[in-house]
């Protein structure tokens, strides 16, 4: 199954919901953001202007990048496609880690999930709210109940555990291991 990561920022109206975004990226710290940038891609920002371009000539293979190559895909794309700034970029990439942002109402953000999840490119996702608890209430309170009207989450369980909702038997217990001094004692 593929979930991949969704960040969201839930607002009553659209206006809100950018309003909401635009105060948290503002309250990411750019040094933070850097250093947390430069080690996905691999290489130093430091001596990179915040208010210029990311050169091209600096991003390497996504073998050799320090991070998660999924994201650093996605940031190479954006930086070969938009030409951002350093500073646009880490507005763009803060609070994220490097997963799709989705901003607006509860019925846009269902929309967006909707539209992956009946086009293929996902069967569920780890959904990231942009702040806890706050942002977690709004997704529970807004985006589910969009969600289950439009038939796309459910509304109660029929298992207790993970594993019985998605339809896997529980293993049998591992078997133990002697660790009693004597046994500790022989493996030394």
């Amino acid at each position: 199954m593929i979930l991949p990561g969704l960040s969201t920022v839930v607002g009553s109206t659209e206006e809100e919901a950018r309003k909401r975004r635009e105060l948290l990226d503002d309250l990411l710290p750019l040094a933070y953001g850097r250093t947390r940038l430069a080690a996905q891609l691999g290489f130093s920002l430091d001596d990179l202007d915040l208010d210029q371009p990311i050169p091209q000539e600096l991003l390497t293979d996504p073998d050799e990048a320090g991070g998660s190559q999924s994201f650093y895909k996605i940031v190479r794309a954006i930086i070969e496609k938009e030409h951002p700034t350093l500073r646009r970029l880490l507005r763009r990439l803060s609070g994220s880690n490097g997963h799709r942002i989705v901003a607006g109402t509860p019925e846009q953000i269902a929309d967006d999930i909707e539209h992956w999840f009946r086009h293929g490119a996902a069967d569920g996702f780890n959904v990231m709210p942009d702040v806890l608890p706050s942002g977690f209430d709004h997704f529970v309170d807004g985006v589910i109940p969009e969600l289950q009207r439009r038939g796309l989450f459910r509304k109660e369980y029929e298992a207790d555990t993970l594993r019985g909702h998605l339809g896997f038997t529980i293993p049998p217990a591992p078997i133990a291991f002697d660790v009693s001094e004597q046994a500790l004692e022989t493996a030394r």
